[in-house]
C-alpha cells in the first residue's frame, strides 16, 4: 500500500472547511467544563456524570451499567480525549459518561436517484362477512442489534473486503471511535457517491481448532460503520457512524447491508448434527448468556440461522449431579463450514472446545437433565 500523507490532502481540507468543522468532529476541548456545555454536536454525545476509576473497571464494564450497552463503550473513550488507550484507565481516574440528547447532525449529500424500485401487488381486499385472519408474528430469538456487531470466520487466505481504511484527521490516535472522520481506498470510479455506508470489519486474528490445532481460518470481526461525505476520483472521506471496537488504518470495508433480527423456524426438522465450540467473539475463558460462539459447522450441512445448538458442558471429574448442558446456542448466520451463533441461555459456563449438538427443542431445565 502507497504511504498516505496529509499533505496531499491540504487544499482538499481548504475546501471542505465546514465538513471538517461541523462533520469530522475538530479536536476535543481539554476543559471538561466545555465539554459538558457543548458536547458533540455531531455525534449528540454530551457528558452527563463523572465517574471515578476503581480497581477492575473497564469501558465494556462502566458501558453496560451506565449505558445499558456494553458494546457502546467506545461512545465514552469518543468524550473522554484524555484516554489514549481504551485498555488503559487507572484507579483514580475520572471518566466522564456520555449521555444522549437531540443534537444537530452533519448534512450529507443526497445520494443521485436510481431506477424506481418495482411496485408491490396490492393485497387482495377481505371478503365481507369472513373473519379477518392475521400471522401471528414469529418469535425474535436474536435481535438485529446483535446480530450486526458480531463476525464469521473466513477461509485462511481469503481476502476480506472492498477496500480499507486509509488514515484519519486525529493527530495523536492511532484507535479511532465513533464520529471519527476517515480516508476510505474507494471513490467515484469504483461507484461510490456521498451518503453510501461502508461497515469497518477487521480479520487478522487466526482462529485454529481447539482440538486439531489446525488452522480454520481467520476472524471477521464488525467493529463499526462509516458514511461516506466527500467522493474523490479514487478515495472518499467518510464520518464513522458506530464503533463497536477501536478501528484503526488498514481496517478492511465492506457494502453496509440490511440486518434482520433471527427468527425462530416455522417447523425445525430433526436432524443429527454435532459441533465443536472453535473459538469466543472476544477472547473471554468462560462464556455466558448473550456471548458470541463459533462452531465448526456450516451451510455444507445444512445449517442455516435460527437452528438451536445444546452446548455440552465440561463434567469430566466432577460430581454427576452437575448438568449436562452447559447452554443453548442459536446460530445467527452460517458460511460453508462454520456458523456464528449467540448463547440465549446459560446454566454453566461454557468453553472453547465444547461439544454442542443440534437440537429442536429449548434447553430443558436443570433439575431434569
Amino acid at each position: 500500500m502507497a504511504r498516505f500523507s496529509y499533505h496531499h490532502c491540504l487544499p482538499f481540507a481548504i475546501a471542505c472547511g465546514l465538513f471538517f468543522a461541523v462533520g469530522a468532529g475538530s479536536a476535543a476541548p481539554d476543559d471538561a467544563a466545555e465539554r459538558r456545555q457543548h458536547g458533540d454536536q455531531v455525534h449528540g454525545l454530551y457528558p452527563d456524570e463523572d465517574h471515578a476509576v476503581v480497581k477492575g473497571d473497564t469501558l465494556w464494564d462502566l458501558s453496560a451499567t451506565y449505558l445499558q450497552d456494553p458494546f457502546i463503550w467506545p461512545d465514552i473513550w469518543q468524550v473522554n480525549p484524555q484516554i489514549g488507550h481504551p485498555d488503559l484507565i487507572y484507579p483514580g481516574n475520572h471518566v466522564n459518561l456520555p449521555g444522549y440528547r437531540t443534537a444537530p447532525m452533519a448534512t450529507m449529500a443526497p445520494r443521485p436517484p436510481g431506477p424506481a424500485a418495482p411496485m408491490a401487488m396490492a393485497a387482495a381486499p377481505p371478503v365481507p362477512g369472513e373473519p379477518l385472519t392475521v400471522a401471528p408474528a414469529a418469535k425474535v430469538l436474536v435481535p438485529s442489534t446483535v446480530v450486526g456487531r458480531t463476525g464469521w470466520i473466513v477461509e485462511e487466505n481469503e481476502k476480506v473486503g472492498l477496500g480499507t481504511i486509509l488514515g484519519n484527521w486525529h493527530t495523536g490516535r492511532y484507535l479511532l471511535g465513533s464520529d471519527a472522520a476517515v480516508h476510505v481506498s474507494l471513490g467515484a470510479r469504483d461507484g461510490v457517491v456521498a451518503g453510501d455506508r461502508f461497515r469497518i470489519v477487521n480479520s487478522d486474528r487466526p482462529v485454529n481448532h481447539p482440538h486439531t490445532r489446525q488452522v480454520v481460518g481467520r476472524m471477521v470481526k464488525v467493529v463499526g460503520e462509516v458514511e461516506i461525505v466527500t467522493v474523490r476520483d479514487a478515495t472518499a472521506t467518510g464520518r464513522v457512524t458506530r464503533a463497536n471496537e477501536p478501528i484503526q488504518v488498514g481496517d478492511a470495508i465492506l457494502a453496509a447491508q440490511e440486518v434482520l433480527p433471527v427468527t425462530e423456524p416455522v417447523a425445525p426438522e430433526a436432524r443429527d448434527l454435532r459441533a465443536t465450540v472453535l473459538a469466543s467473539f472476544d477472547d473471554r475463558f468462560a462464556l455466558g448468556e448473550s456471548d458470541v460462539i463459533f462452531l465448526d459447522i456450516g451451510e455444507n450441512q445444512s445449517v442455516q440461522p435460527g437452528d438451536r445448538f445444546w452446548i455440552h458442558g465440561d463434567t469430566a471429574g466432577i460430581m454427576d449431579a452437575l448438568p449436562r448442558y452447559a447452554a443453548e446456542a442459536v446460530v445467527i448466520s452460517a458460511r460453508d463450514n462454520t456458523c456464528t451463533a449467540v448463547i440465549t441461555r446459560s446454566i454453566t459456563e461454557t468453553f472453547v472446545g465444547n461439544r454442542a449438538t443440534y437440537t429442536t427443542a429449548g434447553l430443558p431445565d436443570i433439575y431434569h437433565q
